[in-house]
């Protein structure tokens, strides 16, 4: 599993479509440091049965940075998805901390605007 931090997109390359693989790209707001709510169990779920069917290498993960101090961070729940997707071999991207509430509009739109950014970096 490769961490990736949300900066600046390194400059485009040529790459043949000989050597392209397809990804998947999954944009997580909860699901990944634990679970607040039900989404979190169905995102973590859905993550299971992606890094189970996917060939290795072929999943990248969006999800937003939630400190080890906020009620939604379980060490453990986060500890077991992080080792699942180092055996699927897949990237997690973490985006930097959201600094309106995620639950409000604003919050959830720079949460998008985030997740749409680090998509388009990953399909480059």
């Amino acid at each position: 599993m490769r961490m990736h931090h949300a900066t600046s997109p390194p400059p485009p390359t040529v790459v043949s479509e000989a050597v392209r693989r397809p990804r998947v790209i999954v944009a997580l707001h909860e699901g990944f440091y634990g679970a607040a709510s039900g989404t979190g169990f169905s995102n973590r779920s859905f993550l299971t049965a992606l890094a189970r069917i996917l060939p290795p290498g072929r999943l990248s993960v969006i999800t937003p940075h939630v400190p080890e101090t906020a009620g939604a961070h379980d060490r453990r729940w986060a500890a077991e998805v992080q080792q699942m997707l180092r055996q699927a071999e897949a990237d997690v991207i973490t985006s930097p901390e959201v600094q309106a509430a995620p639950e409000s509009i604003q919050g959830s739109i720079q949460l998008c605007d985030l997740a749409g950014e680090a998509a388009v970096r990953i399909a480059e």
